[in-house]
């Protein structure tokens, strides 16, 4: 956004702006004011962020995400939640002010509307609820990924310079290059809906792939280097379209199109069944704008066209995710699956001239509304589990301390301890998740009694509670370990070979104990 011109704004896009700026403000501590002024710490916030967070920079340059460990100074290694919503809050209102500008939203509802759709997004409500340590960290990301697509539609020089904060997006959460893909087809689309001559939207639409391609190439080419540097091989390639082989890409496409209205319509374990209704009327109501495009006699032939090739594309483009990383998308990574809706506050617009305007345009910020309620339902549910679950996590903690200081022979500072299986596999404990039924199958919400899979870092990081810790891979397959009962059960803790065994569950996926 070039913030030289603001001086140079008119009355209402000085309006326009500060009501995006005060939505911005007010939607982000609505959703995820709870988050920020307590702290549920959990997950890989343990394991990363309160433990490894100055011996990472291997970790993150293997993944791709070597410009973390750099953004990591404005906040310091250990960040109170506090700072990261000051933080986050920041990011989304720059992030709020390029979408109105780059989709030239001037009423005040409907930048009131973008900028509270882009803070309710599930994906971020999903990061905050068990990565709370990178959730400003992942705003920044879909910031620059934003500032990139801006622009890019703005053209000539500043269309190169949106290649460095994409390649500094990528940098961060690859994830949100998806976003920026599907920015830039809206933008393509939007000029299509503008009426501008069909060859014009073609070439843009030609310098946008361009420019996108571009960026990931130049991030590629630095990504190798910092692998070459810190002599690591770059991970989890077999999770994107390139581990899976570009034979697949049809069936990965088809696939991508069948789950986003699967999403939509019958995965009600997200948000309650009043989405399913909400979605048809987004539906019907782009159904109708479209087919009175179609309809208009100024519009050619070629444009009309063009319109419908374009509209078919536009799951494939909200799920680009599942595309390009087919085997590590989630709706955590989703975040370009909700733009259904920014189309939708796009079409509000009046220079789109509807047919029965006033009432469609209500219509439409209704549906919207509801599903800014529900998300706003779905997003404080998931931050009352997980302080409930850091409730139970103390109490039981504090169980377990008690009973390893009670073993026989065990001796404080000298005697080492190891953790085999994981709380969220233990059948008698895992049943908290049960009082909140539409979070169970959350991505990212986990199922687990205890607000961490890592119950030794829970102990030792965030109770301070000297541990001597040893890996639990040796005892795993030991037959005596395996007869073990899992805790609570007596006898779930054990001294075996002088080490402290506590079993909490049988070994399963892998995660740390």
């Amino acid at each position: 956004m070039n913030f030289s011109l603001i001086s140079q704004w008119n009355h209402n896009e000085k309006r326009t702006a500060l009501a995006t700026l005060c939505a911005s403000i007010g939607f982000s501590l609505l959703f995820h004011g709870f988050l920020f002024m307590n702290e549920m710490f959990s997950h890989d916030s343990l394991n990363i962020e309160m433990v490894f967070s100055r011996e990472l920079l291997s970790y993150y340059a293997e993944r791709g995400r070597f410009a973390i460990p750099l953004y990591d100074i404005i906040k310091g290694g250990v960040c109170v939640p506090w700072v990261v919503g000051v933080l986050y809050i920041f990011w989304m209102c720059l992030t709020s002010l390029l979408l109105v500008r780059l989709f030239r939203v001037r009423t005040i509802s409907g930048a009131v509307l973008i900028s509270a759709l882009q803070c309710a997004n599930l994906s971020l409500t999903l990061t905050g609820a068990s990565y709370i340590y990178c959730m400003d960290t992942y705003a920044f990301a879909l910031f620059t990924a934003v500032l990139a697509a801006y622009l890019f539609d703005r053209g000539g020089k500043q269309a190169l310079l949106g290649l460095i904060p994409l390649v500094v997006s990528l940098s961060i959460y690859q994830s949100y290059f998806t976003v920026a893909v599907a920015l830039c087809f809206l933008s393509v689309f939007q000029r299509l809906l503008e009426k501008e001559p069909v060859p014009t939207v073609i070439r843009w639409g030609l310098i946008q792939i361009a420019l996108l391609a571009a960026a990931f190439v130049l991030y590629y080419i630095i990504w190798h280097i910092f692998c070459i540097a810190f002599q690591v091989t770059m991970a989890r390639l077999e999770e994107s379209v390139l581990g899976q082989g570009l034979g697949m890409l049809f069936q990965m496409v088809w696939d991508a199109n069948r789950d986003y209205f699967h999403d939509l319509f019958f995965s009600n374990y997200i948000l309650s069944t009043l989405m399913v209704a909400v979605h048809a009327a987004v539906l019907l109501l782009l159904a109708w704008r479209l087919i009175g495009l179609l309809r208009d006699p100024t519009c050619s032939i070629g444009g009309k066209v063009l319109l419908v090739g374009m509209v078919l594309l536009l799951p494939t483009v909200f799920q680009l995710d599942r595309i390009l990383f087919p085997s590590g998308s989630t709706r955590l990574t989703g975040y370009g699956f909700e733009l259904l809706y920014v189309l939708l506050v796009i079409f509000r617009e009046p220079r789109f001239h509807l047919p029965w305007g006033t009432v469609l345009r209500s219509a439409a910020a209704l549906s919207l509304c509801l599903v800014l309620w529900q998300h706003f339902v779905f997003a404080n549910q998931a931050y009352l589990k997980k302080d409930l679950e850091k409730s139970a996590t103390i109490a039981l903690a504090s169980r377990v301390i008690d009973r390893i200081e009670r073993t026989e022979g065990y001796i404080p500072g000298e005697t080492s301890v190891t953790f085999v299986g994981m709380l969220c596999d233990n059948s008698y404990l895992n049943h908290g998740s049960a009082l909140f039924p539409e979070l169970q199958n959350s991505t990212g919400l986990w199922k687990n009694y205890a607000a961490t899979y890592s119950l030794s870092h829970y102990l030792t990081q965030y109770l301070n509670y000297p541990l001597l810790l040893t890996d639990s891979d040796r005892f795993e397959d030991m037959p005596e370990v395996q007869a073990m009962p899992n805790f609570p059960n007596e006898g779930a803790i054990q001294m075996i070979d002088n080490v402290v065994v506590v079993k909490l569950a049988d070994p399963s996926n892998g995660f740390p104990s």
